[in-house]
């Protein structure tokens, strides 16, 4: 099973390309697929809905250890994926890769994968569980359109996902707006030696 983040964009528009991430097991991806955005109560059919408490963990996931930089490495791509699943799936009151009712393993019988993922998908779901921070991301959840033919039509089309944005932070329009305040100052200051200068 291919796993990691997914490049993505709006009608072929490079200009809006985003990142997300497959929060559902139960669909194939559907190339041309439309999709929902639905936040924050994401409901589909029985195979993929996520509960509050689902939800609230993939926003600690988000906020403690994603950033664009992450993609950037494979085994770390597919590693956030994995905490994703794990935290959409699992039954048990455990968010192990090593147990529990989802569990991954390293591939056998001529499949190749990474087992530094488990490891590291493992690390995140513990940093996602100490997390205490504030919050980094607008988590959007994107709910597949249409009806999948390969089930007779019985379920929506494509795979449910979930991206995120970053969230603005106050401080650093106040630290710009500051900034200009003081261009403007140090510039009243110079104008007023200068007119002092030139003053007989």
């Amino acid at each position: 099973m291919a796993a990691g983040g997914l490049a993505l964009d709006v009608n072929n528009r490079p200009s809006t390309a985003f990142t997300a991430f497959c929060l559902d097991l139960a669909h194939e991806m559907q190339s041309g697929a439309s999709y929902t955005a639905v936040a924050p109560n994401p409901t589909g059919d029985v195979f993929n809905a996520v509960t509050p408490g689902q939800q609230a963990e993939i926003q600690h996931l988000f906020d403690a250890v994603y950033s664009p930089i992450l993609l950037t490495s494979a085994t770390n791509s597919v590693a956030f994926q994995l905490a994703l699943w794990e935290i959409v799936t699992e039954t048990s009151s455990t968010l192990s890769l090593s147990s529990g009712s989802f569990r991954a393993t390293t591939p056998s019988r001529g499949f190749t994968g990474d087992p530094n993922s488990i490891a590291q998908a493992n690390a995140y779901l513990a940093d996602m569980q100490a997390y205490g921070g504030a919050q980094r991301y607008d988590v959007t959840y994107l709910q597949g359109a249409g009806s999948c033919s390969k089930w007779g039509g019985c379920c929506q089309g494509s795979q449910n996902l979930v991206t995120v944005s970053a969230v603005p932070v106050p401080a650093a329009g106040f630290l710009l707006l500051s900034a200009f305040a003081g261009l403007g100052a140090l510039a009243r200051r110079r104008k007023g030696a200068a007119r002092a200068a030139i003053t007989p």
